[in-house]
């Protein structure tokens, strides 16, 4: 459910900053539609596809320099593939978890963990991306 909410929070951040971006496209609504069918299917909130969607914007690399106290932009980078990596192991019923080839056990600790990288990087990716594109 997490990922599934962060990936609705990176389009709705991707789609303002589109808007800003071209705003032709902006200004008619069928326009942006058709522009926003193309961007639609860009997959899981991975750091890859998400830097692959920003791209289409322009931005080489939406992550550069996005960071905050006591996770560095790596970090960021891999917490996301690592949110990414098991949501793909519990959406197609994987019997046993793995992070980085190792068992993995899902405890109260590690989702809020989860939750709170979350919560972070929602409140600081939009402010990065305006940034980004002014």
């Amino acid at each position: 459910m997490l990922s599934s909410l962060l990936q609705s929070f990176v389009e709705e951040v991707f789609q303002e900053a589109a808007k800003r971006k071209f705003a032709a496209i902006a200004a008619d609504e069928a326009a942006f539609n058709a522009y926003w069918k193309q961007m639609k299917g860009w997959g899981n909130p991975s750091e890859e596809n998400i830097r692959t969607l920003f791209l289409k914007l322009g931005v080489p690399d939406v992550f550069s320099g996005l960071s905050w106290k006591n996770r560095a932009t790596p970090d960021v980078r891999r917490k996301l593939n690592e949110l990414n990596l098991l949501r793909n192991q519990i959406a197609h019923g994987a019997r046993g978890l793995k992070l980085n080839n190792q068992a993995y056990s899902m405890s109260l600790v590690r989702a809020t963990e989860f939750r709170d990288f979350a919560l972070q990087f929602g409140e600081r990716f939009e402010g990065h991306v305006t940034l980004l594109l002014p």
